[in-house]
C-alpha cells in the first residue's frame, strides 16, 4: 500500500470496526449476565421454594429438607412488612417509609452469599443497601427504629452491601412512594420481634439433581397442603424486554462492519486499478495468479493486524462506556464485571474476515490482469451494459422489497446499493444548475468527474445513506414505541391505581376504600406466578392474572386487533382456557385454539389459549402473563383469596389525596403501588435512546472516511488532468472548489436518498409489524442528521481538495 494517506484512513475504519464490534458484543454480554445476576440474586440461586400460602411454615422443616439426599443446601426467610422511622431525617414521611424486613435462618450460606462493602455481615444487626444508606444518610452503627407488636424496636446498621438483586430499593425518594426498602436482620431477632418463634415464610432449597423424584421427597418432608413446592425457573422475559436493545446494537455492529467492509474493497479496488501493470509484469516474471492473490493477501492480514492491535484497546474503553450507558437506561442499581471474552473473539473474527472477504473480487481482478494489459491504459470507462444490467436488478429488489414480508430490509438493501449510481446520477443532473452557480466553472467540471466515476462516488454516498436510513428508522421505531406504548398504558391499565399487598384484601378493606373522598369503583385479583412449558418444552414462568368479567368490560386489562373485549371474556368464561399476552404468546410459539402446558397445585394441566392479546396490566411484566376468568381461578390455580386492589377516581385531581390515604391505611402492607401517571413516568425513563443516537452518529463520521477515500482516489486519477487544467489557467480556487463540490454532490445524495429510504424503511416495517399504528416521523432528527451529513461531507472533502490545490504543476503533467 503506496498512498500513505489513503492506507491510513482505511486503518482508521478497521479499527473503527473492530472497537465497535468489541463494544456492542461486550455490553449484550454484560447486559445479559446483569439480568442472570438479578434473577439469580432475587431467587437465592435456588433450585426449588417451598412457599406458605399464609406466609407462614414451621422452621422445622428446614431441617426435614437438608436431610433429602440430593439437597447440597437450604435456608429459610422469614419476611415482615412494616414501616420504620430514622431520628432527625426530614425526607423520611408516611408516604416513603415502607420496608421488608427479611429474617434469614443463615446469614453466611452457599446459595445467598452476602458480601459486605463496610461491616461485618456476621455481627448481629441490620445488613442495608448502600443506596438506602445514602439517602437515609446513616452509617454502621447507626439505628433504626421499628413498631412492632411486641412495642418499639431499635437494631444498629452492622453492614451495609452493594445495591440491588435481594436488596433492590428505590432508587431516590420518590421512587420510594410506590416501592419499598429491603433490609435483612437475623431470623431469631424477627422472629422474637413478632411473636414468631419457629415460623418462617419460605424455604429456598438447591439441589444436585431436578424432576419428579427429588420433587415427590421434598412434598413427603412437608405433607402440608398450605405448602407449594415451587421449581425456581429464571426466565429474564419476565422484567426484561431487551431483545429490541441488542437487536438494534447489533444493527448498528453491523453497519458499522460493513462500511468498513466498503472503504477496505474500494481502497484495494482503486489499488489495484493502480497496480494492474506491476501485475502484468510480475506475471511476464512467471508469477502465477495464487502468488499474486498471496501478495495481495499479506497486505490485507498486515492492515487487519494493525486494525486489531490499535481497535481492541479502543473498544475495551468503548465497552465500558456503552455499558454504563445501558446500565444507566435501565436504571441498574449495582454492576457485574465486563463480559469480554466472546466479544474479543468476536472483533478478532470480524476484524480479520471483513478486509479479507472485502479485497476478494479486487484480488481475483488482479489474478486475472493479461500480460497484454502492458500496452494498454489502465483505467476505461464505468458505464455500460453490465451498468445497465446492475441498475435493473437493483429496481427489481427493491420493488420485491414491498412483497417480501420477511426479509424486506434485505431486499431494500441491495436493490438501493445497485441502483444507487442511477439516484447519484439524478440527483446531481437536478443540482446541476443549482452546483454552478454555487461552485463556477469547477462545479461543472465536478459533475462531469462524478459521471466518469458514477460506480465508486456512489457508494461513498451510499455508505452516507445507510448511515442516515438507520438513524433516522430507529429513532422513528423508539418515538412510535413510546407512543405506541402510552396509548395500551392508557387503555389496558385496568383502573387509575394499582395496589399489590402483601395481606388478604378483606370485604372491610374494600368497604373503607370505597368511602374513601374521590373514589369512583374498586376491586380486587388475585395473581399466581406459574411455570409452563413452550412448544419446544423449555421451562418458562409468568404470572397469572385473574379476570373480573363486569370490571373488565369497564376498566379493559387488555385488547386485541382481532376480537372485541366482549368477545375475548365469552372465549375466557370456558373452562381451563387463558389468554396470553404478546410477548409471552412469542415466546410459548403456538397458535390460537393450541394447549399450553401450565403446572398448577393438581399438577400440569393443559389450557386452551383462546386470544392473544396487548396489555400494560402491571407494566413490569410488559406483556409477559396471562389471563384467566377470576370464577375458574380457584379451581384451576387453587388461590381463594385476592392480595390486589384496583381502583378508579372521580377525577384526575384526587390521585394525590387517595395514595395519601392508601399509604397512611395499608403502610407497610403495600408491596407495590402503582398509577397510570406512574407507568407513563416509567416508559419514558425506560425507553432512552441515548446509547443508540451515539453508535449512530459513529456511523455517519465513519462514513466521511468512505467519503475521504473516495474523493483522494478521484484526485490521485486525475492528477495529470488537474495539471493540464491548471496549465490552462485553473486556479488553486477553482480546484478547491471542484473537489468540494463533488464532496457536497455526494452528501446531498447520501441525505436524501437516505430520507426518502428511510420513509420506506420505515413504512415497510410498521407494515411487517402488522400493528394498527400509525409511525411517528422524526422530523427533528431527520433536520439533524441530514445537517450532519452535509457537513460531513464537505469537512471530508476538504483535505482531498488541499491535496489537489497543491499538487506541483510539473509533476502533475509528467503524471502517468
Amino acid at each position: 500500500m503506496r498512498k500513505k494517506l489513503r492506507t491510513f484512513f482505511t486503518i482508521i475504519a478497521m479499527i473503527a470496526s473492530v472497537a465497535i464490534v468489541l463494544a456492542v458484543f461486550s455490553s449484550v454480554d454484560s447486559t445479559k449476565k446483569l439480568i442472570e445476576k438479578q434473577m439469580q440474586e432475587s431467587e437465592g440461586n435456588a433450585t426449588y421454594v417451598l412457599e406458605s400460602k399464609n406466609n407462614a411454615m414451621s422452621s422445622v422443616y428446614l431441617s426435614k429438607v437438608r436431610q433429602v439426599k440430593a439437597v447440597s443446601d437450604a435456608f429459610a426467610s422469614l419476611y415482615v412488612y412494616t414501616q420504620f422511622t430514622i431520628p432527625n431525617l426530614s425526607e423520611l414521611n408516611e408516604t416513603n417509609n415502607r420496608i421488608r424486613i427479611t429474617g434469614l435462618s443463615s446469614i453466611d450460606n452457599s446459595m445467598r452469599k452476602l458480601v459486605a462493602k463496610y461491616g461485618d455481615i456476621n455481627q448481629s444487626g441490620a445488613i442495608i443497601p448502600e443506596v438506602a444508606a445514602k439517602l437515609w444518610k446513616v452509617k454502621l452503627g447507626d439505628k433504626i427504629w421499628f413498631d412492632t407488636p411486641t412495642g418499639r424496636k431499635e437494631i444498629a446498621i452492622s453492614a451495609i452491601v452493594a445495591n440491588g438483586g435481594f436488596f433492590e430499593s428505590p432508587s431516590n425518594w420518590e421512587a420510594a412512594q410506590g416501592k419499598r426498602w429491603r433490609i435483612v436482620i437475623p431470623l431469631s431477632t424477627l422472629q422474637s420481634w413478632y411473636q414468631l418463634e419457629n415460623i418462617v415464610s419460605e424455604i429456598r432449597v438447591k439441589t444436585t439433581e431436578t424432576g419428579e423424584k427429588i420433587e415427590s421427597e421434598l412434598k413427603t418432608v412437608t405433607q402440608d397442603n398450605s405448602i407449594v413446592l415451587r421449581p425456581v425457573v429464571l426466565d429474564a422475559k419476565q422484567t426484561n424486554q431487551v431483545d429490541a436493545i441488542y437487536q438494534i446494537l447489533y444493527l448498528i455492529g453491523g453497519l458499522i462492519t460493513l462500511i468498513s467492509g466498503f472503504i477496505v474493497f474500494n481502497t484495494f479496488y482503486m489499488s489495484i486499478g493502480e497496480r494492474k501493470k506491476e501485475f502484468a509484469i510480475m506475471k511476464a516474471l512467471g508469477y502465477i495468479p495464487y502468488q499474486i492473490v498471496k501478495s495481495i493477501l499479506i497486505e490485507v492480514c498486515l492492515l487487519s493486524f494493525i486494525g486489531l492491535l490499535v481497535g481492541i484497546p479502543i473498544g475495551l474503553q468503548l465497552a465500558e462506556v456503552l455499558k454504563k450507558l445501558l446500565f444507566t437506561s435501565f436504571k441498574a442499581t449495582y454492576n457485574v464485571p465486563t463480559e469480554l471474552q466472546f466479544a474479543i473473539l468476536m472483533a478478532i473474527l470480524i476484524g480479520i474476515a471483513t478486509p479479507i472477504l472485502a479485497a476478494c473480487f479486487p484480488m481475483i481482478q488482479a489474478s486475472r490482469v493479461s500480460i497484454i494489459f502492458m500496452m494498454k491504459s489502465a483505467m476505461g470507462p464505468q458505464i455500460g451494459s453490465k451498468q445497465r444490467w446492475r441498475s435493473y436488478v437493483g429496481f427489481l429488489l427493491i420493488l420485491l422489497s414491498f412483497f417480501a414480508k420477511m426479509f424486506f430490509g434485505v431486499f431494500l438493501f441491495i436493490g438501493t446499493m445497485f441502483f444507487f449510481p442511477n439516484i447519484l446520477k439524478v440527483i446531481c443532473k437536478a443540482f446541476a444548475k443549482i452546483n454552478h452557480k454555487m461552485w463556477g466553472f469547477g462545479g461543472f467540471v465536478a459533475s462531469q468527474s462524478i459521471s466518469r466515476h458514477i460506480n465508486r462516488t456512489a457508494n461513498s454516498s451510499f455508505i452516507l445513506s445507510i448511515g442516515i436510513i438507520c438513524t433516522i428508522f430507529v429513532t422513528s421505531a423508539i418515538e412510535t414505541g413510546s407512543q405506541y406504548a402510552k396509548d395500551i398504558i392508557q387503555t389496558t391499565s385496568g383502573g387509575d391505581m394499582n395496589v399489590k399487598l402483601d395481606k388478604i384484601v378483606t370485604d372491610s378493606d374494600v368497604k373503607t376504600i370505597q368511602e374513601w373522598n374521590g373514589v369512583k369503583s374498586v376491586a380486587i385479583y388475585k395473581e399466581e406466578k406459574v411455570t409452563w412449558k413452550t412448544q419446544k418444552g423449555q421451562q418458562r414462568q409468568f404470572p397469572v392474572i385473574s379476570v373480573n368479567e363486569d370490571w373488565a368490560k369497564q376498566y379493559p386489562l387488555f385488547r386485541s386487533q382481532e376480537y372485541s373485549n366482549e368477545k375475548l371474556l365469552y372465549k375466557l368464561s370456558q373452562p381451563y382456557t387463558v389468554l396470553l399476552g404478546q410477548r409471552s404468546f412469542e415466546e410459548w410459539g403456538g397458535k390460537i385454539g393450541d394447549k399450553i402446558m401450565i403446572n398448577t397445585p393438581k399438577g400440569e394441566q393443559s389450557f386452551e389459549v383462546v386470544g392473544v392479546v396487548d396489555t400494560s396490566f402491571i407494566l413490569k411484566y410488559k406483556g409477559y402473563l396471562a389471563f384467566a376468568l377470576d370464577s375458574h381461578f380457584q379451581d384451576e390455580f387453587g388461590m381463594k383469596d385476592a392480595k390486589n386492589i384496583l381502583l378508579t377516581y372521580n377525577n384526575p385531581s384526587h390521585e394525590r389525596s387517595i395514595k395519601e390515604e392508601m399509604l397512611k391505611n395499608f403502610g407497610g402492607q403495600i408491596n407495590e403501588l402503582t398509577t397510570v401517571n406512574s407507568d407513563l413516568d416509567r416508559m419514558k425513563q425506560s425507553l432512552s435512546s441515548t446509547p443508540f443516537h451515539a453508535l449512530l452518529l459513529l456511523v455517519i463520521l465513519i462514513s466521511g472516511i468512505g467519503i475521504v477515500n473516495t474523493l483522494m482516489m478521484n484526485v490521485m486519477e486525475r492528477t495529470r488532468e488537474i495539471g493540464i487544467m491548471r496549465s490552462i489557467g485553473f486556479t488553486n480556487t477553482q480546484t478547491t472548489k471542484m473537489i468540494l463540490s463533488e464532496g457536497l454532490m455526494i452528501g446531498i445524495t447520501g441525505v436524501i436518498s437516505g430520507i426518502l429510504i428511510g420513509f420506506i424503511t420505515i413504512y415497510l416495517y410498521t407494515k411487517t409489524i402488522n400493528l394498527n399504528i400509525n409511525p411517528v416521523i422524526p422530523w427533528s432528527t431527520i433536520a439533524a442528521v441530514s445537517i450532519l451529513g452535509i457537513f460531513t461531507s464537505l469537512v471530508a472533502a476538504l483535505l482531498p481538495a488541499r491535496r489537489a490545490a497543491r499538487l506541483p504543476l510539473i509533476e502533475s503533467l509528467k503524471y502517468d
